[in-house]
């Protein structure tokens, strides 16, 4: 075999799985942003969901360019959605370390070299990686936000308490997750579409021994005009919504860990959104609100505490700044 046919061969150390779907603008950039990795032994696995812009061709002369970037269409026996795609992707993959990336996000040029360093310094694959992030916009001034500092570890409880102490979530692309851990945790929910993400990395963080930080690195989460999966409002939305939290707390209470603080904060989010419009599939989940410290029976009182906050929380949060 002569040395490029072995390269060629080689199993790549990172699976970068990016579904895509009619963003033909932002996956440009994404692409790029892999691209640039400082760490040069990978593969990028694109699954087109059905695009009916220029994607496909697209992929097929970046591929040309260059082999390491590999393009797939979602076969019809695969129901439509991210979820699908990735979870196809996930089985084309080989990489050691599965990094999953949204065709509109953006990694740091030394992402992957510095998360497979500090993963490696653990042989079992028993925990996973996370980094910095922030959201993204054109000529937004970067302020980097993160769970925990380089020191620090969690385990499946803390992790939870952690994200409700800080009212705050991980992007999907900040995460690198050893491939055994992945195959433990299982695929993709295909039938969620929202919220599907937190769903999925409880089953990794369960099957984990812990979750760490790699602080010199990060991911951009683009906003844009064009509405995202995680900012729609409608019915299906919300059931998508209340199904991922039931799945949570169910993979949770396998393990005797409640963590009602968290779950109450992601009701309320829920009510604030979504009760003006559809009260009524709010109430078939009446009984999972109670548990969590949330009476359904006073939505009228829990309307007004949420309006007269949106008024005054902004007024006090500028009068706090300026004595700063």
């Amino acid at each position: 075999m002569t040395q490029l046919e072995n390269k060629q061969n080689k199993i790549p150390l990172v699976s970068i799985i990016v579904p895509t779907y009619n963003r033909l603008e932002y996956l440009k950039a994404c692409l790029a942003s892999v691209s640039k990795q400082s760490l040069l032994d990978w593969e990028c696995l694109v699954i087109d969901d059905g695009s009916s812009d220029d994607t496909i061709a697209f992929l097929n002369e970046y591929n040309k360019k260059d082999r390491r970037f590999k393009y797939f269409s979602r076969p019809d026996y695969y129901p439509k959605g991210a979820a699908s795609c990735r979870n196809y992707g996930l089985i084309q993959s080989k990489g050691a370390y599965i990094q999953w990336l949204d065709d509109d996000d953006l990694l740091s040029k030394n992402k992957l070299e510095l998360q497979v360093k500090r993963l490696e310094e653990f042989s079992d694959g028993k925990c996973f990686i996370t980094c910095c992030w922030d959201l993204y916009w054109p000529n937004k001034k970067l302020e980097l936000k993160y769970l925990i500092s380089e020191d620090e570890s969690l385990n499946s409880r803390s992790f939870f308490k952690k994200l409700y102490e800080k009212q705050t979530f991980i992007p999907a692309s900040a995460y690198l997750t050893p491939r055994s851990l992945i195959f433990s945790a299982g695929m993709w929910n295909q039938h969620l579409s929202l919220n599907d993400d937190a769903e999925y990395f409880t089953r990794v963080l369960l099957n984990s021994e812990k979750l760490i930080m790699s602080k010199d690195c990060y991911v951009l989460y683009r906003e844009h005009s064009h509405e995202r999966i995680s900012t729609k409002n409608d019915e299906n939305s919300l059931k998508s919504f209340l199904l991922s939290l039931h799945l949570i707390n169910s993979h949770l209470l396998v393990k005797k860990i409640k963590v009602t603080p968290y779950f109450k904060w992601k009701l309320k989010i829920i009510f604030h959104q979504y009760s003006e419009n559809y009260m009524d599939t709010l109430r078939l989940h009446y009984f999972f609100f109670l548990e969590n410290g949330i009476n359904l029976r006073f939505s009228a009182l829990l309307r007004l505490r949420i309006n007269l906050f949106k008024i005054f929380y902004p007024k006090l949060k500028k009068v706090i700044q300026s004595k700063k």
